[in-house]
């Protein structure tokens, strides 16, 4: 029996520009495997797959992955362990945000999605605010809210971390940072910037909602 769920007959894209936006949840509620691939049409050998229009669901992780077009190399005996690449308007969901790029790499491991890479020019992710209603719910919500570039952002998805490569930038609550080479903690907001080319890091404190009295650059 097949790891993956092919679910052929479930509309993965939206083309219309008044569409209804993705339906992120509802993809992960009609997953029934560890990974469910679905799309327009598929064309496959025992060990290679080439997927339109595609969508990708990783129950455990609750993370989606769409695509215009996605190849699957299978590097085991079954399904449980494959290697993709997606090209395309490349889009990555979790439940704290999402990653946009034009070109994006996948390992599957006995079933687990481990590391999604992403290139683009740039590629970009947006954290959202996490919806804890609060009296002062709207600065709660900047201070939540983190976005940033890069040439490639590698997907920890186990770790829940973002890893940025080259021209990286994020602004994060009332932080913005550039540098060469970052981590970002998605869960805790945590940045860590460690340049790899004997660059410096700069960085600015924003006065805005929650953020005090600063203005400081570095």
């Amino acid at each position: 029996m097949l790891a993956v769920q092919l679910l052929t007959g479930m509309p993965v894209t939206v083309h219309a520009a008044d569409a209804p936006p993705f339906n992120y949840k509802g993809t992960l509620e009609n997953c029934h495997e560890a990974v469910c691939v679905s799309g327009s049409h598929l064309e496959g050998t025992p060990t290679h797959l080439t997927w339109q229009e595609v969508t990708i669901a990783y129950k455990a992780r609750a993370t989606v992955v769409k695509a215009d077009l996605a190849e699957g190399t299978i590097t085991g005996n079954d399904s449980r362990n494959s290697n993709w690449v997606m090209t395309g308007r490349v889009q990555i969901f979790m439940p704290q945000g999402h990653l946009s790029a034009d070109r994006a790499t996948m390992q599957i491991v006995n079933d687990r999605i481990t590391i999604l890479t992403s290139q683009g020019a740039p590629a970009s992710f947006e954290r959202d605010a996490d919806g804890a209603a609060a009296p002062n719910s709207a600065a709660q919500a900047a201070l939540e809210h983190a976005q940033g570039h890069a040439r490639e952002i590698v997907f920890d998805v186990d770790r829940n971390e973002l890893e940025l490569k080259g021209e990286a930038y994020v602004t994060a609550g009332c932080y913005e940072f550039s540098s060469d080479h970052m981590v970002y903690d998605i869960g805790t907001q945590r940045i860590q910037a460690d340049p790899r080319d004997n660059s410096s890091v700069s960085g600015v404190f924003h006065k805005s909602a929650g953020c005090g009295q600063g203005g400081d650059k570095s």
